[in-house]
């Protein structure tokens, strides 16, 4: 059942508190740290051992606190868009960077120059006290500023947490929300990707992908730092994301979920020996276009072209049938299908240039198509045509697909101990 709670979290000078109130804590621990004993040449070796294990973990604590202080400040209380801060957020901006920085570990926990893992103790001892008035100003000034903020806003802020976890259909959903308030224009997509998402993880079982989907956790990020990425899976940490661009559409990222699981089986659940004889197949049958493939292909649009009638090829299948008696068998008509794809002008141009045409075209150069068309974004390479190819078996079934490109998939995934079971489809009746 989807039950996502929406809820923003509310910061209030509560939340203040409870930073100040850590920090005079770990300033008491540090404080009891005993520098003056480590560097007397009389002191018992339990009493070094104690010090020096109140030291590492005083340690810890202070990295923890700093990652913490920073992660909150930048990643919940301030927006993602540093180019439209106020001076009020610049000011907080800039003074909670400053105390972090006093907050270091190579500062407050000065380490022996011989290179082993030590204190050092003489280093420590000198600059302890220093140190810790050096933190406490720089936090005085970083929580006055964010007092400052939150008055300005009536004393509380609402904020998304910067990470959300809840469960979706027995699947765990992560959300990284930092950023999240730039795609306000996403949300309904978002909401829409989970009230569907038990539905979209049983089509895939269904199919006969159970490996795909069993102990995913999928997360959402909104941290969209390509603005031409959709969606990833990340095979070493068997992490599936997907970004804002991926959510969009009409099926508000059913397309990239299934996708990115196709990645997910592909390298989770078939054997290395099955994903080599894949690749090196695809390969083998992959066509590149060739210079001479552009060469007769654009020749042949630019004599067909007339000026009279500057529409009559800007629809990819007039540009396909200009060049398509020059194709000497089946390769080069696939070869020629994909060239056709290409633009005939710019959108800016008001007249047609063959000059501009064809060297547009050479872009195209050393470019691979397979035999049996899938998806333009499958001739990428094998690992994108078998994700592409599970997306299609997935969604519309083995007869969208051509004959060989369906059998030859079929026994692969078998390897990976699918269980392809008869599947209805748009395309044809019933499949086996």
């Amino acid at each position: 059942m989807y039950s996502y709670d929406r809820t923003a979290a509310t910061l209030d000078k509560s939340t203040l508190e409870k930073w100040k109130r850590d920090l005079r804590v770990m300033t008491k621990i540090y404080r009891s740290i005993d520098a003056d004993r480590m560097v007397e040449w009389d002191t018992p070796e339990e009493v070094k051992q104690k010090q020096t294990e109140m030291w590492r973990e005083a340690q810890t604590l202070f990295k923890r606190f700093r990652d913490n202080f920073e992660e909150w400040v930048y990643k919940v209380v301030l927006p993602k868009d540093t180019k439209g801060r106020s001076p009020l957020e610049q000011d907080v901006a800039k003074s909670a960077w400053n105390f972090r920085f006093y907050l270091e570990s190579t500062t407050l926990f000065p380490m022996s120059r011989s290179g082993a893992y030590e204190p050092n103790w003489p280093d420590f001892r000198l600059n302890q006290e220093k140190n810790v008035k050096r933190y406490q100003v720089a936090a005085t000034k970083a929580f006055n500023d964010l007092e400052s903020y939150l008055e300005a806003r009536d004393g509380k802020l609402e904020r998304r947490d910067y990470i959300e976890h809840f469960n979706v259909g027995g699947v765990n959903v992560v959300i990284l929300n930092w950023g999240r308030d730039n795609f306000d224009d996403r949300e309904e997509d978002l909401d829409s990707h989970l009230r569907n998402l038990r539905d979209r993880i049983e089509q895939i079982k269904r199919a006969g992908f159970p490996g795909a989907v069993k102990g995913l956790t999928l997360t959402i990020d909104f941290d969209q730092k390509e603005w031409d990425t959709n969606g990833m899976y990340k095979p070493a940490e068997d992490t599936l994301i997907m970004f804002p661009l991926g959510l969009a559409g009409k099926d508000s990222g059913h397309g990239t979920l299934t996708h990115e699981c196709g990645h997910r089986f592909y390298f989770r659940e078939l054997p290395g020996q099955a994903r080599a004889y894949w690749e090196e197949v695809f390969t083998l049958r992959g066509l590149k276009i060739t210079t001479d493939d552009i060469s007769r292909f654009g020749q042949a649009v630019v004599r067909k072209y007339d000026p009279n009638r500057p529409g009559s090829l800007m629809d990819s299948e007039e540009r396909l049938k200009a060049a398509l008696p020059l194709a000497q068998g089946e390769e080069d008509e696939v070869k020629f299908r994909e060239l056709a794809r290409s633009a005939l002008m710019p959108i800016s141009a008001k007249t047609f240039s063959a000059e501009w045409y064809l060297d547009f075209l050479n872009s195209k150069a050393g470019e691979v198509v397979q035999l049996e068309e899938i998806t333009d974004y499958a001739n990428a390479n094998p690992m994108e045509a078998f994700a592409e190819i599970f997306k299609i078996w997935v969604l519309n079934g083995p007869g969208a697909l051509g004959p060989w490109t369906r059998d030859f998939f079929r026994r692969i995934c078998r390897a990976g101990g699918a269980k392809l079971a008869a599947t209805r489809s748009k395309y044809v009746s019933v499949f086996s």
